[in-house]
């Protein structure tokens, strides 16, 4: 009988916490663009954590997770300058639509060169025939003596 006792505690306190936890989640979603098309692959997550999603052909993005009090979402794509918007937990959904402003790189400039050089095997070759009719003729004049 006590055992019993012990499981329905347990399991009245895990049902708290479980519900407690499950109310607390908060729902992220928005649409990526650039201004004029949507910015399909962004990555959109929360920082510091593993909640996150990425955007479809759509550019729009959803996801559920904890917030703290106060929550950075990070917003990047490849060729986008990376955004970051500051987010205070009070409502349980969270809407951002997020206009990204393409990222400009300077590359320095390459510069090629050719010139010739031997590094045929047919040169290679020929030195190690040379050096394998040395050592064969100094090996036969030791045989001989």
């Amino acid at each position: 009988m006590r055992k019993f006792t012990y499981i329905s505690y347990g399991l009245t306190f895990l049902g708290i916490i479980s519900s407690s936890y499950l109310f607390g989640q908060i729902t992220w979603s928005g649409v990526v663009t650039d201004g004029t098309q949507p910015v399909v692959g962004a990555n959109v997550y929360l920082q510091d954590t593993y909640f996150g999603a990425t955007t479809d052909t759509t550019g729009a993005y959803s996801f559920t997770a904890n917030p703290m009090d106060t929550s950075h979402l990070i917003i990047s794509a490849i060729g986008y300058q990376t955004q970051q918007r500051l987010f205070v937990a009070s409502d349980s959904t969270a809407s951002f639509d997020i206009r990204l402003q393409e990222a400009s790189y300077t590359l320095q400039g390459v510069t090629i060169s050719a010139g010739s050089f031997e590094a045929s095997d047919k040169h290679q070759s020929q030195e190690y025939l040379d050096q394998a009719k040395q050592t064969i003729s100094k090996e036969s004049k030791i045989i001989a003596l």
